[in-house]
């Protein structure tokens, strides 16, 4: 229905003489406003479901903590998410189009830092459930599904084969984008709400899957994947030759790996350039090796070119097939590559050229990925290489036992 077709009660009157192609909103008033009431686009990008645009309106009028409540009650960890989440609300803000997005992340990480240093506390408000659920994994997924388990009701048992807890927030993020001290004080929020953590206990080996069954009335899997993708060239037997997450933990554990002083990164994902910041923290000279371009990569834009500017160099457009050297890695064939069709990725492929040459280095991480251990998952589920297949709530194919985070292919 056109707008001169409507009845309204305020009449056609002229608001403006000037033209409309200077005037964007026409020269004539039509019809009253409607107002629309639609999500933001940064809340609907926002996977973890957090209501930003209300946090973001508590924290500008001074009320923090309330901020702070309104984050928690959709993300336990917002101290941790200000600082490693990659913020792709802020790609979606309509303020970039006006001058530049609003720094969301940042606002999120004064929020968790304000609730860290002013000691703030969550309760649990729901009745007590008599109903147990058990968590495979003290990553970010296991411990997020303990929180809001725990806060409605049900007691939550948390098993994990790691001393500490927070998975790859612990053990895969360098400490100086995510510091110890923040990520103990975030966790030590569900301990004070009564989860209980059984750490040192790994599921299918210590404690049988049948028995935690029986003790539990349901069970969360969420052990990530920590299993790395192997590059399948010759030499890879060689010292020198590090896996990404074996590196990072190393680093993360406060070790400093032998990892010599010329040091090639292979992948292009955010694993590849946390190895090679940490590398140059260490004073190696270091090269990402990729087999795209630049605007293919994986890893966000940010951390890249804070890579650049830390020293990290790139070569795109290749790929390693084989590691010199004799005991020790001296020097890598690369193979260069080109672009060909789009992939089931939506990145064009990389297609080898035929054409090699050599280059020199005395250690070398792969950060080309990881998959989850199937032997790690109970055998009694449905998996296809290492991805459980569950329905839209997580739920597998046996009725007590859901899964979540990286072993599943949906949000």
């Amino acid at each position: 229905m056109k707008y001169i077709e409507r009845q309204v009660n305020v009449p056609l009157c002229a608001i403006s003489t000037t033209s409309g192609l200077v005037n964007k909103t026409g020269t004539w008033k039509f019809a009253q406003p409607l107002f629309i009431d639609r999500v933001s686009p940064c809340n609907q990008q926002c996977p973890a479901g957090e209501d930003i645009t209300g946090y973001m309106y508590l924290a500008g009028q001074g009320k923090f903590e309330e901020a702070w409540r309104l984050i928690m009650e959709e993300n336990p960890f917002p101290a941790i998410m200000g600082r490693v989440c990659f913020h792709t609300c802020e790609e979606i803000c309509n303020r970039k189009d006006h001058d530049e997005a609003v720094s969301i992340h940042t606002v999120e990480c004064f929020i968790g830092d304000y609730a860290l240093s002013h000691g703030l506390k969550i309760t649990v408000t729901q009745p007590e459930k008599d109903k147990k659920v058990a968590i495979v994994g003290a990553g970010p997924g296991g411990m997020s599904a303990a929180f809001h388990l725990r806060r409605m009701g049900y007691t939550v048992t948390i098993f994990d084969s790691n001393q500490s807890p927070g998975g790859m927030m612990r053990y895969g993020i360098p400490s100086y984008r995510l510091q110890n001290e923040v990520l103990d004080g975030e966790i030590s929020r569900l301990y004070d709400i009564g989860i209980e953590f059984k750490m040192g206990v790994k599921v299918g080996k210590d404690i049988t899957w049948d028995s935690l069954e029986s003790q539990f009335d349901a069970i969360f899997i969420a052990i990530g994947a920590y299993e790395e993708t192997s590059l399948g060239i010759k030499g890879l037997n060689k010292d020198g030759i590090f896996n990404a997450l074996e590196f990072l933990h190393e680093i993360n554990l406060g070790k400093s790996p032998k990892i010599g002083k010329r040091i090639s990164v292979i992948g292009g994902g955010n694993s590849a350039i946390d190895c090679a910041r940490a590398s140059r923290r260490l004073g190696a000279e270091v090269t990402i090796i990729y087999r795209r371009t630049e605007a293919e990569m994986p890893a966000h834009g940010e951390e890249i070119e804070m890579a650049r500017e830390e020293g990290v160099q790139f070569l795109f457009l290749a790929t390693p097939r084989e590691v010199y050297g004799q005991r020790m890695i001296s020097g890598l064939k690369v193979e260069k590559m080109t672009l060909g069709e789009i992939d089931d990725s939506g990145r064009r492929r990389p297609v080898p050229t035929g054409e090699t040459f050599d280059i020199e280095c005395d250690g070398m991480i792969i950060a080309i990925g990881e998959a989850t251990i199937v032997a790690d998952l109970p055998p009694f589920i449905s998996q296809k290489k290492g991805v459980v297949s569950t329905d839209q709530m997580g739920q597998t194919d046996h009725s007590k036992i859901f899964a979540g985070g990286d072993i599943i292919d949906i949000p």
